[in-house]
């Protein structure tokens, strides 16, 4: 059996929803702002916070759009992918 992870509204950050498996987001209402939300996996949602509280030192973090920022942090946190593969050099 499947630990249960915690999934996070994109739209609110707020509402979380709790599941038996683990995917990178689903897609539902959020239980808080009542919209129709992809919620991400908490686990890329506190990957992308730490990078919010303190950039990494190569990116040109806040060029970045919002997707951008959560595309990075979903390759880090789940996919074990470093963050100096990335770039925000055209």
């Amino acid at each position: 059996m499947s630990e249960d992870r915690t999934y996070r509204c994109l739209g609110c950050l707020d509402g979380t929803v709790t599941r038996g498996f683990d995917v990178s987001h689903v897609s539902a209402t959020c239980p808080v702002c009542d919209s129709f939300e992809r919620l991400v996996n908490e686990a890329v949602v506190e990957q992308f916070q730490a990078f919010e509280d303190a950039p990494p030192d190569h990116l040109d973090w806040d060029a970045l759009e919002r997707t951008e920022k959560f595309l990075v942090a979903e390759r880090v946190a789940r996919r074990g992918r470093s963050v100096e593969e990335f770039s925000t050099d055209g």
